[in-house]
């Protein structure tokens, strides 16, 4: 029979993974991914109460062992706020436009920092989008904002310039039946060169903040490894690369995929972060890099 004390721990740590689950998604899936590929047998989430310093959770091995595990999400700020404020005006109203339309837009900013440009951006296209549609269909040239080079065009109608500084890649007239012409927006595709290096940025970008934790969790807490866990996002510019790479890696291997220095922290893992079903997991490369090098992990279809 267990003691006061050992039910008081077990249902504090119940209770500290129900929290992890509902407020901190990804450190829980990162977790549970963790405790399957290592043969975990339980984990324990550790930055808890607001404690200063300390690493998110502890895996606990069945040879005794404990690894430590910082979670980080390689996300980029300007895409996330400027998602969000698509998310808030999405639909836009066309009032005096003879159809709906489908455009697709790209996030703004010089860098993954750079929000101002995302409140910006939004704001224009509230102000800005339907004049320059309605412009477009009274001029005739519903066919050449189908699809916009990044890039001014000889030739081209000061309209198609306007919308590219919008950030629209594309923009399609479509019928609607309900009467009540709209503008859907939508996310534009990325494209440009894609290379396994994408990865080592994304390496190199957050070990050197997570290190501190990590090492911290082996030197006062007692841990036998500390692991940096990354979670990569698809369809982000100013991340792009990143995500992509993996599909990269997923046809041409790891072999060339150069070394990072470590600095003391025994594994950095990556994965795509591409939704909470298992079969997400399968999707593209789990890798892990440690002492031996690049490995890629990923779990075996049940």
């Amino acid at each position: 029979m267990l003691s006061d004390d050992e039910n008081a721990k077990i249902l504090a740590v119940a209770e500290a993974r129900s929290q992890m689950r509902e407020e901190r998604p990804e450190e829980y899936r990162s977790a549970q991914l963790l405790q399957s590929l290592l043969d975990g047998t339980w984990f324990t989430p550790r930055d808890t109460r607001g404690e200063q310093g300390m690493h998110d959770f502890d895996i606990h091995l069945a040879d005794g062992r404990t690894f430590a595990v910082e979670v980080t999400s390689d996300r980029s700020q300007t895409d996330a706020a400027f998602q969000n404020q698509v998310k808030q005006i999405n639909q836009l109203p066309a009032k005096g436009l003879a159809h709906s339309w489908d455009v697709l837009i790209e996030s703004p900013g010089k860098d993954h920092t750079d929000q101002t440009a995302a409140g910006e951006r939004s704001k224009s296209l509230k102000t800005d989008l339907t004049c320059v549609l309605l412009q477009i269909e009274k001029s005739g040239i519903c066919a050449e904002v189908e699809h916009i080079a990044s890039y001014r065009c000889q030739g081209e109608s000061k309209l198609v310039d306007r919308l590219r500084g919008l950030g629209v890649r594309s923009a399609s007239p479509r019928e609607d039946d309900t009467g009540k012409t709209r503008i859907h927006l939508g996310q534009a595709a990325l494209s440009g060169t894609v290379g396994q290096d994408a990865l080592l940025d994304a390496v190199e970008e957050h070990l050197p903040r997570k290190r501190g934790k990590l090492v911290n969790a082996k030197n006062q807490h007692g841990a036998a490894e500390a692991h940096l866990f990354i979670w990569l996002t698809i369809g982000e510019r100013h991340r792009f690369g990143r995500a992509e790479a993996l599909r990269y890696v997923e046809h041409f291997g790891l072999d060339g995929l150069e070394v990072v220095d470590l600095q003391g922290v025994d594994a950095v893992w990556i994965a795509l972060d591409a939704g909470t079903g298992d079969e997400c997991r399968h999707l593209y490369p789990f890798l892990c890099l440690d002492s031996d090098g690049w490995h890629d992990w990923r779990m075996r279809r049940s």
